[in-house]
């Protein structure tokens, strides 16, 4: 595996540019400032047929840029002085870190894999967040067909195999076109995340592999953005019939920023954005906003990605960094592995649809709830990390088959590991457990009485485990943490 030089970064400092976001109520003092000073003037929303009520809202911000940047330096303070001026603040261009592409990593034999449902994507096997998240429970009820996400990054391959037939038209804010085309390569790969095609025989399986994805090309071939790009493709998809964004990326705040967030959370829309990868105490923008979740990554050992930022204003863990990374859609067709809080924020979008596409009356609040109090508590740092199978009620459905078996995990006490069973026959079992890569670390055969205890002595080291105890009348599995 290729090995990281340094930690990698979701955005790079933002810089200086002479262009500015204006927010007024006299739009006319404005235009006049504007044409005897030789600046630019144009209005922030300029997608096509926006709706009576984003224009309402948001007709007041324009963007203001001047030709010569040596005459920028007062410029904000004179706009500031202008009649009907509430705000002004630069547009700072913002910059995506794309963390380094990992090909060689390990793949993972399919066939040490317990999947209450499993997909026929080929490198499935590979996806051990699927399996730590339980999101392969969570498939058994839906896939979240008719849900859409919008993903607010570099586009998308849209002749990728696996994205193809999910995508949805969306719309690029960096050349005010329709042409979503990924020519950097992070949106095709949180695209993946998120919603690749479920049960093509191709690929992988995205988190919601039914869902539509709506590319919103905010970021350029570089990899950089503006807060006025990003606040207009949350208002874009506000406005255009989505039901959950995804923001893999950060930055600094800015107000018309926070409007827009705060707009489509009005809209009913759930908003997820990356944490951030600087291992510090905080997040960072838009994550940092009330309406929206603020994502950390954790590893395939279940435990806090070591560069993820963390703290009170991270609401939710999902998978997305360590050794291994998460594997996804590459741009040009291809598939590879990275790491960051930018892939573990696609999961948690995933997830939001799949949430929303089984109760469709939730509102965008209910569903945040639901995410919170379904979710699993990593060890140590005691933080969140979702948990799709609870979060759709999938357990209860799957501890009720009717198949005259049951049976749990009961204790571990110095490395041995007790199941306690009901079955109502004597039957021959066999007991497997996988470490949390989906390898197989212990399996054993035997003979079960009507009733009792089956204890194993599995020598595993501290980790989350997967185990599956199967007869012929059916079979049962779950989860446990061992911690020595």
């Amino acid at each position: 595996m290729l090995a990281l030089l340094a930690p990698p970064a979701l955005y790079g400092e933002a810089t200086s540019c002479s262009e500015f976001i204006v927010k007024t109520q006299d739009a006319q003092a404005l235009q006049n400032f504007a044409r005897d000073h030789d600046l630019e003037l144009r209005p922030l929303i300029t997608y096509p047929n926006p709706s009576a009520k984003v224009l309402e809202r948001f007709g007041c911000y324009w963007l203001a840029s001047a030709q010569d940047s040596e005459r920028t330096e007062n410029l904000l303070h004179r706009l500031e002085d202008l009649p009907g001026v509430e705000c002004v603040e630069p547009n700072l261009l913002q910059h995506i870190e794309f963390p380094e592409f990992r090909s060689d990593a390990t793949s993972i034999p399919p066939d040490t894999f317990h999947h209450p449902y499993t997909p026929n994507d080929p490198m499935f096997p590979d996806q051990w967040d699927k399996i730590i998240t339980q999101t392969d429970w969570a498939w058994n009820l839906t896939t979240a067909e008719g849900a859409v996400i919008a993903i607010l990054d570099t586009g998308a391959d849209t002749d990728h195999e696996d994205l193809q037939t999910n995508l949805v038209p969306g719309y690029n804010f960096v050349d005010d076109t329709t042409d979503i085309e990924d020519d950097y390569g992070h949106g095709t790969h949180v695209s993946g995340i998120a919603a690749a095609k479920i049960d093509n025989r191709k690929g992988i399986a995205g988190m919601a592999g039914n869902a539509s994805i709506m590319p919103i090309k905010v970021a350029d071939s570089g990899g950089d953005y503006t807060n006025a790009d990003l606040a207009q493709g949350i208002i874009y998809a506000a406005d255009n019939g989505a039901d959950v964004v995804n923001m893999s990326l950060g930055g600094t705040h800015s107000q018309v920023l926070e409007d827009a967030v705060n707009y489509a959370w009005g809209e009913g829309l759930f908003l997820c954005a990356a944490a951030g990868n600087k291992r510090e105490e905080r997040s960072d923008y838009p994550a940092a906003y009330e309406h929206v979740a603020s994502v950390g990554a954790t590893t395939s050992g279940d435990s806090r990605w070591q560069y993820s930022n963390y703290g009170e204003s991270v609401a939710i863990f999902a998978p997305g960094g360590g050794y291994e990374g998460i594997l996804s859609t590459e741009r040009g067709g291809y598939y590879g592995w990275r790491d960051g809080t930018s892939m573990a924020c696609p999961q948690v979008a995933g997830l939001a649809a799949l949430i929303a596409s089984v109760h469709p009356s939730y509102t965008n609040q209910d569903v945040w709830d639901k995410m919170i109090v379904s979710a699993d508590t990593i060890p140590v740092t005691h933080e969140l990390r979702i948990n799709s199978r609870v979060a759709l009620d999938v357990v209860e459905v799957a501890e009720d088959r009717g198949n005259g078996l049951k049976i749990r995990c009961a204790e571990i006490q110095k490395g041995r590991i007790s199941f306690a069973y009901r079955v109502s026959e004597l039957r021959n079992y066999t007991l497997r457990i996988f470490n949390a890569a989906g390898r197989e670390v212990y399996s054993n055969d035997g003979e079960i009485p009507p009733g009792g205890r089956i204890e194993c002595d599995a020598g595993v080291s501290s980790g989350v485990y997967f185990w599956e105890l199967r007869t012929a009348v059916g079979a049962e599995s779950g989860r446990f943490i061992y911690l020595k």
